[in-house]
């Protein structure tokens, strides 16, 4: 009998305190023929509870939450060489969209008790993974804000989160980095500057939204838009989707590529999850190093 571990992060935002989601998510791996055991587990004791399930040693290990979380499950998975399936209970959702995969419950769940395994690509920078995006600049200080906001909930602290925000935007400075890659390197002030783990869809819907998630490289967009509306441009450049096509954004296509600079240290969002890093990031890409559950006919 095929064997599966399932976590749910309790606090991701599509459970919505629902108490029910471990019964129906592990009727539906009974109900095709799964030895399956599904936990709730609490943020705080989440990467520990993956880890514990991992060494169980299942067939896939599934993992409920945000693209935060599924990165994090992603590394265990990796260095177990076990599949990993994914139960898109975020925001965003970004890994889950690009594979296709549904965003009910019950249906992503399904996917996974009768989908099929698919070798995918993950970035790393500085040794940690990332599945969709590695971004600097702007995002990563409007994500430290939007975190204060939640924090403070309905307190007096909340309109002094929400102003911090948009003095973030109204003060925004660019960054000042160089670029090296085999072959070539730029010196770029951007206010933004993704890492995607494989290229941007140039003709989809969808920021960042990726036509291919095993193309074995990574898309580096630097924004350089200046003046008095550069944000403006930055984010119409995004919505519009034709980033090679817009002069002032840099793109290169690499498969590592090293970013220096000048400041100490700098707020970087992977996947989702904000973090300070020093002034230099090595990233590269790893090839087919993932096993994830997508829809299909399985073959066992």
């Amino acid at each position: 009998m095929r064997r599966a571990e399932v976590i749910v992060n309790a606090a991701a935002g599509s459970v919505g305190g629902r108490e029910d989601v471990a019964q129906r998510v592990e009727g539906i791996f009974r109900e095709v023929g799964w030895d399956v055991r599904v936990s709730m587990v609490e943020p705080g004791v989440l990467m520990e509870a993956i880890e514990s399930a991992a060494g169980r040693d299942p067939e896939v290990l599934v993992v409920g939450g945000g693209d935060g979380t599924i990165r994090g499950a992603a590394g265990v998975a990796m260095e177990r060489g076990i599949a990993l399936g994914i139960l898109p209970l975020g925001t965003m959702n970004l890994l889950a969209k690009d594979l296709g995969l549904p965003l009910d419950l019950e249906e992503a769940a399904r996917v996974v008790a009768t989908g099929c395994v698919k070798k995918i690509d993950v970035g790393e920078l500085n040794g940690s993974v990332f599945l969709h995006s590695s971004i600097l600049g702007l995002v990563p200080r409007l994500g430290e804000d939007r975190e204060r906001i939640r924090a403070a909930g309905i307190s007096l602290e909340a309109p002094r989160s929400v102003l911090r925000m948009f003095q973030t935007l109204q003060r925004a400075a660019r960054l000042r980095v160089e670029m090296k890659w085999d072959g070539g390197s730029a010196r770029v002030r951007t206010h933004m500057l993704a890492v995607v783990n494989n290229p941007v869809d140039e003709d989809g819907i969808g920021v960042f939204a990726r036509a291919s998630v095993d193309a074995g490289m990574l898309s580096v967009y630097a924004f350089r838009h200046a003046g008095p509306f550069a944000l403006v441009g930055l984010a119409w450049s995004i919505l519009r989707g034709k980033l090679r096509r817009d002069p002032a954004v840099l793109v290169r296509d690499v498969h590592e590529m090293e970013i220096v600079l000048r400041r100490k240290r700098v707020l970087v969002s992977n996947d989702g999850e904000v973090e300070w890093m020093g002034r230099v990031l090595r990233y590269r890409i790893l090839a087919g190093a993932l096993e994830v559950m997508v829809p299909g006919e399985n073959d066992g």
